[in-house]
């Protein structure tokens, strides 16, 4: 237990009293016990926090794009103008033999205001209200697969002499047109700093290359995983999948495809992401070397697994791989069947810092209380 180290002050500070008879070292051992303590509780927050911290991605979609006009407005001058006053410094203890000393101080502006010109420029827009600039030919190309329906905006700006614009083109919810944005995030994640049963279970390297089992894209950005031929549309519609039901459902989609292998290769790959993370749905396929649908499981976080039914049947009864098709019936059962499992049902899970840290603790107390010794015997020299 860490709060046994809170001892150590204590005893140090009995043992030298029995030794010194001097009530300062109690005044020491006091201080020296604040010291341990609010280390020891810091050191074990930060390390507990260390561990149950966990990454996701989400996903959103674009909503609109943006062509902002150029534009001026009024901003105070930045040309200021010095004067120079002169005043007696450096006087003796009796106000005299002064020097003259000179100072320099803004006395006025040039100019009533500065005018800042800000040039035009495209942007756009997720469902976050997060936006990011675009050139000229994206936004026109957005704009035309998105059906040149553009409006104007008013942005009421307090303007110079030239009031810019917004210039508007809204999505037009077709799949096939979307794009996307994938954002990092940060939440707390008990089950991978316990010994719970929910842990994941470790995987060592030669069951990596034993499965070939592929390694979780660090960015985010992989859907598909596997020697699998997919072209560029059918990886939009999943993009799209990621993007619109990230947001509106907190979904993340992928899928891995083996060739050949049992279905322990899913329950490896499985147990080597994690366990994976709370909004994430995995679909593992094994296929023969004529693309033929072998098996098929699924993983997740839900409480009621039922997407994770329907897909396993999905594939089954469609037993030769069609990604485009399964892309098309996907979306109506996320918003059937899935819900993200909150992961503050796992706050009863007790985490415990390790060993290492556990030895790291002790050692700065170690130290702290060889400190507090010496502090001691010092004070209590000088107090003789």
């Amino acid at each position: 237990m860490i709060y046994f180290l809170w001892l150590f002050p204590v005893i140090v500070a009995l043992i030298l009293f029995a030794i010194y008879k001097n009530v300062t070292i109690f005044h020491v051992g006091g201080v020296f016990l604040a010291i341990v303590m609010f280390y020891t509780l810091i050191h074990q927050y930060i390390a507990k926090d260390n561990l149950v911290t966990d990454t996701e991605w989400w996903g959103n979609y674009a909503t609109s794009v943006h062509y902002y006009d150029d534009w001026d407005e009024e901003v105070p001058c930045r040309h200021p103008i010095y004067c120079t006053r002169t005043y007696e410094c450096n006087c003796d203890s009796k106000g005299e033999n002064c020097s003259t000393c000179t100072e320099e101080y803004i006395c006025g502006y040039e100019h009533p205001y500065d005018v800042d010109y800000h040039p035009e420029y495209w942007a756009i827009r997720f469902d976050n209200h997060t936006e990011h600039n675009i050139t000229r030919y994206q936004y026109y190309y957005y704009c035309s697969e998105w059906g040149n329906n553009l409006y104007k905006v008013e942005l009421h700006r307090d303007y110079h002499s030239n009031d810019g614009d917004d210039m508007a083109c809204d999505w037009n919810h077709k799949p096939e047109t979307s794009d996307y944005l994938i954002t990092q995030h940060t939440y707390e994640n008990k089950v991978q700093a316990s010994n719970s049963v929910f842990k994941a279970e470790k995987i060592d390297t030669m069951e990596i290359k034993q499965y070939k089992l592929f390694n979780y894209d660090p960015s985010g950005e992989k859907i598909i995983y596997g020697s699998v031929l997919v072209d560029k549309g059918t990886l939009k519609l999943y993009h799209h999948i990621n993007g619109y039901y990230g947001s509106k459902k907190q979904f993340k989609l992928y899928m891995c495809f083996y060739r050949n292998q049992s279905e322990t290769t899913a329950e490896r790959q499985h147990s080597y992401w994690e366990n994976l993370n709370k909004n994430e749905f995995l679909v593992c396929i094994g296929l023969d070397n004529t693309n033929h649908i072998q098996w098929c499981k699924t993983y997740s976080w839900m409480d009621k697994p039922y997407l994770s039914t329907e897909v396993e049947h999905y594939f089954i009864n469609n037993n030769t791989l069609d990604l485009k098709k399964f892309a098309q019936w996907l979306p109506s059962n996320i918003e059937k069947y899935w819900s993200r499992k909150h992961f503050r049902d796992f706050n009863y899970i007790q985490v415990e810092i390790t060993s290492k840290q556990y030895f790291t603790i002790f050692i700065v107390v170690l130290v702290i209380t060889i400190v507090q010794i010496i502090v001691t015997i010092v004070l209590k020299n000088e107090s003789i």
